[in-house]
């Protein structure tokens, strides 16, 4: 039962891990996004804005996709991992009971 419990701080601390890498680059394109428009909008010609502009956006949406991919896939994760956990922790219950019982009955009736 302990190692459950052990893999299961295991799943969410790896979960928090991915969770905080997610946050800190999508973050970081942020910052470096916004510093590029602003550079290239203060001294750039009419044509260079536009394609800054949509370069600007299709950036972000990727980065959004990315960032909605990766937090489905780990709360799916997480939940799979909680399910497991619960299935085997029971299993085991009912298997330390059963165990239990067949020792008490064959202590007490001599079979």
């Amino acid at each position: 039962m302990r190692i459950l419990v052990v893999e299961a701080a295991a799943a969410a601390a790896a979960v928090v891990v991915v969770v905080v890498v997610v946050v800190v680059v999508v973050v970081v394109v942020v910052v470096v996004v916004v510093v590029v428009v602003v550079v290239v909008l203060t001294a750039a010609a009419t044509v260079v804005k536009v394609v800054v502009v949509v370069v600007v956006v299709v950036v972000v949406v990727v980065v959004v996709v990315v960032v909605v991919v990766v937090v489905v896939v780990v709360v799916v994760v997480v939940v799979v991992v909680a399910v497991a956990v619960a299935v085997v922790a029971v299993n085991l219950i009912i298997m330390e009971g059963d165990v239990n019982f067949q020792t008490e009955k064959a202590f007490l009736w001599g079979t």
